[in-house]
């Protein structure tokens, strides 16, 4: 067990590395917005497990569905499920909603053209869990008396 964290430690540091290799010539929106859709949607709206037959591994697909209209947040329906009514958003399904920033970034890319690098696809994490000693927050530990 120990042995295949480590593994898919390695691995998600390796796809953190090309992701953002992957993204370093682009504008900082688009990189925000991939960060946001790896991290919230893409669990769900992925190639092999396309919920709602909707993957955003290629984020242009949200064109190809009409739920993004370049130019257009106010009308385009990617905005209307994830912005929160009564404190509860369409998507994510079953999480808590996508924070005021996060909306913002996707307002602002949809606005700004919803421009995608045409090589740049999305990948599940490696990782199932997140419970792993690597991923608990830092604590300091009590002296011990001596």
């Amino acid at each position: 067990p120990q042995q295949t964290q480590k593994r898919l430690f390695l691995v998600a540091i390796g796809f953190l590395l090309w992701f953002s290799e992957r993204l370093a010539g682009d504008e900082p929106l688009v990189q925000e917005v991939a960060a946001i859709f790896q991290t919230r949607c893409i669990h769900c709206h992925r190639d092999d497990d396309a919920a709602g037959e909707l993957s955003l591994q290629h984020p242009i697909a949200l064109l190809d569905a009409d739920l993004v209209i370049p130019g257009n947040a106010d009308d385009s329906r990617l905005l209307q499920v994830i912005q929160p009514v009564a404190g509860k958003a369409d998507m994510p399904k079953d999480a808590a909603p996508l924070s005021d920033s996060q909306i913002a970034a996707m307002r602002g890319w949809i606005d700004a053209g919803a421009k995608w690098p045409e090589e740049l696809v999305l990948q599940p994490s490696a990782i199932s869990s997140f419970d792993g000693w690597a991923f608990q927050p830092l604590s300091q530990p009590a002296i011990p008396s001596i």
